[in-house]
Protein backbone atom coordinates (compact mmCIF):
# COMPACT_ATOMS: atom_id res chain seq x y z
CA UNK A 1 0.00 0.00 0.00
CA UNK A 2 1.48 3.12 -0.77
CA UNK A 3 2.66 5.63 2.05
CA UNK A 4 0.89 8.30 0.85
CA UNK A 5 -1.77 9.77 2.98
CA UNK A 6 -5.21 9.69 1.25
CA UNK A 7 -7.02 13.02 -0.27
CA UNK A 8 -9.75 12.66 2.50
CA UNK A 9 -7.32 11.16 5.82
CA UNK A 10 -5.26 14.35 4.79
CA UNK A 11 -8.08 17.01 4.85
CA UNK A 12 -9.18 15.65 8.06
CA UNK A 13 -6.06 15.91 9.59
CA UNK A 14 -5.40 19.14 8.17
CA UNK A 15 -8.63 20.69 9.44
CA UNK A 16 -7.91 19.41 12.74
CA UNK A 17 -4.12 20.82 13.08
CA UNK A 18 -6.14 24.59 12.25
CA UNK A 19 -8.36 23.82 15.58
CA UNK A 20 -5.59 21.95 17.17
CA UNK A 21 -4.10 23.48 20.70
CA UNK A 22 -0.43 24.71 20.54
CA UNK A 23 1.68 21.97 21.96
CA UNK A 24 3.53 24.68 24.01
CA UNK A 25 5.21 22.21 26.57
CA UNK A 26 9.00 22.57 27.40
CA UNK A 27 11.87 20.14 26.79
CA UNK A 28 11.75 18.43 29.74
CA UNK A 29 15.29 17.81 31.66
CA UNK A 30 16.39 14.49 31.00
CA UNK A 31 16.11 11.75 34.37
CA UNK A 32 19.31 11.33 36.21
CA UNK A 33 19.86 7.70 36.84
CA UNK A 34 17.32 5.75 39.09
CA UNK A 35 18.67 6.12 42.59
CA UNK A 36 19.05 2.77 44.17
CA UNK A 37 17.05 3.58 47.56
CA UNK A 38 13.96 3.44 45.28
CA UNK A 39 14.25 -0.22 43.31
CA UNK A 40 12.74 -1.92 46.14
CA UNK A 41 9.47 0.43 46.36
CA UNK A 42 9.91 0.62 42.33
CA UNK A 43 9.32 -2.76 42.09
CA UNK A 44 6.54 -3.38 44.48
CA UNK A 45 4.55 -0.51 42.50
CA UNK A 46 4.71 -1.87 39.59
CA UNK A 47 4.72 -5.67 40.48
CA UNK A 48 1.25 -4.58 41.16
CA UNK A 49 0.25 -3.81 37.42
CA UNK A 50 2.15 -6.37 35.71
CA UNK A 51 -1.03 -8.21 34.85
CA UNK A 52 -3.13 -5.43 33.89
CA UNK A 53 -3.82 -5.66 30.49
CA UNK A 54 -7.91 -5.36 30.61
CA UNK A 55 -8.54 -1.74 30.80
CA UNK A 56 -10.13 1.89 29.27
CA UNK A 57 -9.37 4.69 28.90
CA UNK A 58 -11.05 7.96 27.68
CA UNK A 59 -9.68 11.41 27.61
CA UNK A 60 -8.22 13.97 24.97
CA UNK A 61 -4.43 13.66 22.64
CA UNK A 62 -2.53 16.02 21.42
CA UNK A 63 -0.51 15.37 18.83
CA UNK A 64 2.04 18.14 17.74
CA UNK A 65 4.97 18.63 15.61
CA UNK A 66 6.80 21.61 13.31
CA UNK A 67 4.89 23.84 15.21
CA UNK A 68 1.59 22.50 13.93
CA UNK A 69 -0.91 20.55 16.66
CA UNK A 70 -4.22 18.00 16.14
CA UNK A 71 -6.33 16.84 19.16
CA UNK A 72 -8.63 14.26 19.64
CA UNK A 73 -10.78 12.37 22.15
CA UNK A 74 -9.50 8.96 22.88
CA UNK A 75 -11.18 6.18 23.37
CA UNK A 76 -9.13 3.46 24.04
CA UNK A 77 -10.20 -0.60 24.75
CA UNK A 78 -7.14 -2.32 25.71
CA UNK A 79 -7.09 -6.21 25.91
CA UNK A 80 -4.41 -9.11 26.42
CA UNK A 81 -4.63 -10.18 22.59
CA UNK A 82 -5.93 -6.74 20.84
CA UNK A 83 -6.77 -2.81 21.38
CA UNK A 84 -9.30 -0.79 19.61
CA UNK A 85 -8.90 3.16 19.77
CA UNK A 86 -11.38 5.69 18.83
CA UNK A 87 -10.43 9.32 18.07
CA UNK A 88 -12.92 11.68 17.56
CA UNK A 89 -12.03 14.70 16.34
CA UNK A 90 -13.19 18.67 17.14
CA UNK A 91 -15.95 20.22 16.09
CA UNK A 92 -17.81 17.49 14.40
CA UNK A 93 -14.70 17.38 11.90
CA UNK A 94 -15.42 12.69 12.13
CA UNK A 95 -13.88 9.95 13.78
CA UNK A 96 -11.68 7.19 13.07
CA UNK A 97 -11.08 3.99 14.44
CA UNK A 98 -8.25 1.84 14.63
CA UNK A 99 -7.92 -1.88 15.90
CA UNK A 100 -5.13 -4.04 15.69
CA UNK A 101 -4.04 -7.93 16.94
CA UNK A 102 -1.40 -10.21 16.37
CA UNK A 103 -2.76 -10.43 12.52
CA UNK A 104 -2.36 -6.69 12.10
CA UNK A 105 -4.33 -3.26 12.19
CA UNK A 106 -6.65 -1.70 10.37
CA UNK A 107 -8.32 2.29 10.14
CA UNK A 108 -12.18 2.94 9.47
CA UNK A 109 -12.87 6.97 9.21
CA UNK A 110 -16.24 8.08 9.39
CA UNK A 111 -16.25 8.55 5.54
CA UNK A 112 -16.04 5.15 5.44
CA UNK A 113 -12.38 4.65 4.13
CA UNK A 114 -10.62 1.46 5.27
CA UNK A 115 -6.77 0.73 5.17
CA UNK A 116 -4.64 -2.11 6.92
CA UNK A 117 -1.09 -2.46 7.80
CA UNK A 118 1.02 -4.97 9.40
CA UNK A 119 0.86 -2.85 12.95
CA UNK A 120 -0.95 -0.23 14.43
CA UNK A 121 2.53 1.96 14.57
CA UNK A 122 3.09 1.91 10.68
CA UNK A 123 -0.53 2.06 9.62
CA UNK A 124 -0.48 5.88 11.90
CA UNK A 125 2.58 6.71 9.87
CA UNK A 126 1.47 6.13 6.25
CA UNK A 127 -1.88 7.90 6.67
CA UNK A 128 -0.61 10.82 9.17
CA UNK A 129 3.15 10.91 8.75
CA UNK A 130 3.24 10.73 12.71
CA UNK A 131 4.88 7.80 14.36
CA UNK A 132 2.31 6.81 17.46
CA UNK A 133 4.05 4.29 19.29
CA UNK A 134 1.15 2.21 19.89
CA UNK A 135 2.76 -1.01 21.20
CA UNK A 136 4.79 0.44 23.77
CA UNK A 137 2.29 2.97 24.65
CA UNK A 138 -0.03 0.49 26.00
CA UNK A 139 2.64 -0.16 28.93
CA UNK A 140 3.56 3.58 29.12
CA UNK A 141 0.42 4.43 29.88
CA UNK A 142 -0.36 1.92 32.95
CA UNK A 143 2.78 3.50 34.26
CA UNK A 144 5.15 0.87 33.59
CA UNK A 145 8.49 0.61 31.37
CA UNK A 146 7.72 -1.32 28.02
CA UNK A 147 9.49 -4.72 29.03
CA UNK A 148 9.91 -5.70 25.92
CA UNK A 149 12.47 -3.46 25.14
CA UNK A 150 16.11 -4.75 24.94
CA UNK A 151 18.75 -4.12 27.48
CA UNK A 152 20.88 -2.67 25.24
CA UNK A 153 18.32 0.00 24.65
CA UNK A 154 19.55 1.31 28.11
CA UNK A 155 16.95 2.92 29.04
CA UNK A 156 16.07 4.02 31.90
CA UNK A 157 13.95 5.81 34.69
CA UNK A 158 12.75 7.75 37.70
CA UNK A 159 10.29 7.17 40.08
CA UNK A 160 9.27 9.02 43.03
CA UNK A 161 8.65 8.38 46.24
CA UNK A 162 5.89 6.30 46.23
CA UNK A 163 7.61 3.69 43.13
CA UNK A 164 5.60 5.45 40.51
CA UNK A 165 6.96 6.44 37.03
CA UNK A 166 7.77 10.25 36.92
CA UNK A 167 9.72 9.59 33.82
CA UNK A 168 11.47 7.53 31.13
CA UNK A 169 14.00 7.18 28.55
CA UNK A 170 13.37 4.06 26.50
CA UNK A 171 12.71 3.43 22.21
CA UNK A 172 14.18 7.07 21.91
CA UNK A 173 11.13 8.71 23.07
CA UNK A 174 11.75 10.72 26.39
CA UNK A 175 7.99 10.29 28.55
CA UNK A 176 7.16 12.51 32.19
CA UNK A 177 4.50 11.46 33.42
CA UNK A 178 3.49 14.18 36.18
CA UNK A 179 0.56 13.39 37.69
CA UNK A 180 -1.67 10.32 38.71
CA UNK A 181 -5.18 9.34 40.20
CA UNK A 182 -6.14 6.39 42.14
CA UNK A 183 -8.35 3.85 40.20
CA UNK A 184 -10.55 1.38 41.98
CA UNK A 185 -10.90 -1.88 40.59
CA UNK A 186 -13.26 -5.17 41.50
CA UNK A 187 -13.48 -8.46 40.40
CA UNK A 188 -16.58 -9.33 38.45
CA UNK A 189 -17.00 -12.60 41.04
CA UNK A 190 -15.14 -10.94 44.00
CA UNK A 191 -16.67 -9.75 47.19
CA UNK A 192 -16.40 -5.94 47.95
CA UNK A 193 -13.84 -6.65 49.94
CA UNK A 194 -11.69 -7.90 47.29
CA UNK A 195 -11.31 -4.12 45.96
CA UNK A 196 -8.50 -3.22 44.65
CA UNK A 197 -6.26 0.78 44.53
CA UNK A 198 -4.24 0.98 42.41
CA UNK A 199 -2.33 4.46 41.54
CA UNK A 200 -2.46 4.95 38.10
CA UNK A 201 -1.43 7.85 35.21
CA UNK A 202 -3.34 10.93 34.91
CA UNK A 203 -1.08 12.66 32.09
CA UNK A 204 1.33 11.37 29.85
CA UNK A 205 3.96 14.02 28.06
CA UNK A 206 6.14 12.06 25.31
CA UNK A 207 8.86 13.87 22.61
CA UNK A 208 11.07 12.68 20.14
CA UNK A 209 12.43 14.44 17.31
CA UNK A 210 10.68 17.32 17.40
CA UNK A 211 7.38 15.40 17.89
CA UNK A 212 5.51 15.87 20.81
CA UNK A 213 2.52 13.48 22.25
CA UNK A 214 0.12 14.62 25.39
CA UNK A 215 -2.63 12.22 26.84
CA UNK A 216 -4.82 13.55 29.60
CA UNK A 217 -6.75 10.20 30.79
CA UNK A 218 -9.77 11.58 32.23
CA UNK A 219 -11.19 8.60 32.75
CA UNK A 220 -10.06 4.83 33.54
CA UNK A 221 -12.07 1.76 33.93
CA UNK A 222 -10.35 -1.73 34.99
CA UNK A 223 -11.89 -4.87 34.31
CA UNK A 224 -11.27 -8.81 35.13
Amino acid sequence: MSSTPSPKIAGILLTALLLGLSGCATQPVPPEPLPQKQITTLTKHQQQLKGLQNWQIKGRLVLSYNGDSWNASIHWQNHPDRYDIQLYLPLGQGSMQLNGDQNGATLNTSDGEHFTAKNGENLFYQQFGFTFPIGALHEWVTGRPDMRASASNNWQQQVDKDGQMVSLNQNNWNLRLPSYQKVTTVSSNATHDAAKILSLPRKIFLRQNGKSIRLVIQQWQLND
